[in-house]
């Protein structure tokens, strides 16, 4: 239990620490919940972030009603430590890039 909350917050620092205020990102279960821009479509973005190796879920197949909220869920449990800022780095530029 405390293995997995110290990556999820390691996770959650890392992913601020590449995107600043940009990250509106909170701790969910075993993992990390990302919030996108509306503008965005996180179904794109999950399957760019799994063509380059992440494996990222999409939020709005998830939510019910006439608005989806965009956003992706990383989970923690098998993060490689030492990779972490350069994979948040990663994919902050995917999510950033235009489709």
């Amino acid at each position: 239990k405390r293995l997995y909350a110290a990556r999820r917050r390691a996770l959650l620092d890392s992913l601020r620490a590449v995107a600043g205020d940009d990250a509106r990102a909170a701790m969910c279960g075993l993992g990390v919940l990302l919030r996108l821009p509306d503008d965005v479509d996180d179904r794109d973005i999950a399957a760019r972030a799994y063509d380059a190796g992440f494996a990222p879920t999409a939020l709005s197949p998830w939510v019910a009603g006439a608005r989806a909220a965009q956003g992706l869920l990383l989970g923690a449990t098998n993060l490689s430590e030492r990779r972490l800022a350069a994979d948040c780095a990663e994919l902050w530029k995917i999510v950033r890039a235009p489709s």
